[in-house]
């Protein structure tokens, strides 16, 4: 039988340590979009910014690019319900391969972190909607560009490369659907963060 001396013990301590560290912080992390997103876009006849972008990764894998564009700049997801009643946009690149149940959890998941019983149950008609949309577009590959739009009198139109939903729910849906990114309990607070700091 062989014995570790001490110090090759501590070296693997060390290095476990080390490992489970990167490990931690690497779990989920966001970081400025690996896409690049135009700084400004045309929506119908409405002009919007880039108000900030993020990368968000889980482990070392990158999962998706998100812009959001906005009229304005924002630093505070407060501030969303006091934009103008113009178009709006949250542009999502896949960085990988991703089944359209993997986004209707994500939105219930998100939805559910932000609301109340009681507003959860005045978006359900709009979320179970969106749901149907989403599988019918069965899913995103590496390099589509997926659109989240808010179209003043119209509602939120999902989009992926080639196909768009018919128009659902209303501005208060839309920003519901932005609070899942920037919201009190967001996906990712890094990922949150970065898009407002820009």
């Amino acid at each position: 039988m062989t014995f570790r001396t001490g110090k090759a013990q501590s070296g693997w301590k060390l290095l476990l340590c080390s490992i489970f560290l990167i490990v931690l912080t690497d779990l989920a992390y966001s970081k400025l979009a690996d896409y690049q997103f135009a700084p400004n876009i045309k929506l119908g006849e409405d002009n919007l910014v880039l108000s900030g972008s993020a990368l968000r990764s889980v482990l070392f894998i990158k999962a998706y690019s998100i812009g959001v564009y906005l009229p304005k700049k924002i630093s505070s997801f407060e501030e969303v319900a006091a934009l103008p009643n113009t178009a709006l946009r949250i542009m999502i690149i896949p960085h990988k391969e991703l089944d359209a149940k993997a986004w209707t959890d994500s939105i219930e998941r998100g939805f559910s972190k932000n609301l109340s019983d009681q507003e959860l149950l005045q978006m359900r008609p709009f979320m179970d909607a969106i749901y149907v949309e989403l599988n019918q577009m069965k899913g995103v590959d590496v390099g589509d560009i997926c659109t989240l739009d808010y179209i003043p009198q119209k509602g939120v139109v999902v989009g992926k490369t080639g196909m768009q939903s018919k128009p659902i729910g209303d501005r208060v849906f839309f920003n519901n659907i932005l609070g899942i990114w920037l919201g009190d309990v967001p996906a990712d607070d890094e990922l949150k963060k970065t898009i407002l700091e820009q």
